[in-house]
Order: structure tokens, then sequence, then C-alpha cells
């Protein structure tokens, strides 16, 4: 685990994005599909190889959209990277600026929302990997 190393905690989204790049990304993915998720900003949730990275998707996805259901089966790269910080990295985040569109329900009470989905993960899921 991470305390978050010359970044204070929890780490926003923009720190996490500064820190998570794609080679950090592609270790839960295909590297055949590297080229994709890079031209869209994005990646394939069904591709996902990580147990737990995809239970933090699906738990941010619903907070934010109230939906385990990703549209078209793409998560975007936001989401992937800040859910990596805390999955793979083992970083606090702060939530509450991760970005949404006016599609989402939850808005007000994301960050507690998402905060609270994932401190009720069950304990082998936090900061660890199946990698």
């Amino acid at each position: 685990m991470m305390d978050g190393g010359m970044y204070p905690t929890p780490w926003t989204h923009f720190v996490a994005s500064q820190y998570v790049n794609w080679c950090h990304i592609d270790k839960f993915w295909s590297m055949h599909k590297h080229d994709t998720h890079v031209k869209k900003n994005a990646t394939h949730f069904s591709r996902c190889k990580d147990h737990c990275m995809k239970l933090g998707l699906v738990g941010v996805h619903l907070a934010i959209w109230g939906t385990q259901e990703f549209e078209y089966n793409v998560v975007p790269l936001y989401m992937t990277q800040m859910v990596y910080t805390k999955v793979a990295l083992g970083v606090e985040m702060d939530w509450s600026n991760i970005p949404t569109s006016s599609r989402s329900q939850w808005k007000p009470n994301l960050h507690h929302r998402i905060a609270w989905l994932i401190e009720t993960w069950p304990n082998p899921l936090r900061g660890k990997s199946i990698l």
C-alpha cells in the first residue's frame, strides 16, 4: 500500500491522472488492445483480467449512474485511473472531483456514495490485485 508518496492523500483525479498512465492500466487488460484503448481514451469492461478492478469499476459506475451496466461496455480513462489508484496502489481517493456528465443521477452525494461502496468491499479486495 502506498501513502500517496509526494502527493498528499487522498489523491484527486488530477493527481491520479498524472501518475496512472496506460503502462499501468495495460496490466489489467490484454496488450493487443492497447492501441484501441489509447485511441478511444477508454477500456473495454468485459476484457478486464482483474476481478478486484472489475468490482471497483462496477462500484464507481453504480454510484455515479445508478446502474452496473456500462454503455457499450466502455469504461472511460478517468474512471479507470481513479479505480486503479485505489485498487492496485491502495491510495485513498477524493471521489468528489471525479468527472461526471449531466446524466449522473447521484452527483450531490457522489463522494460519500463511492467511498461507502469501496469501504464496504470485502477485506481481501482493498488494495489488492489478483495479478
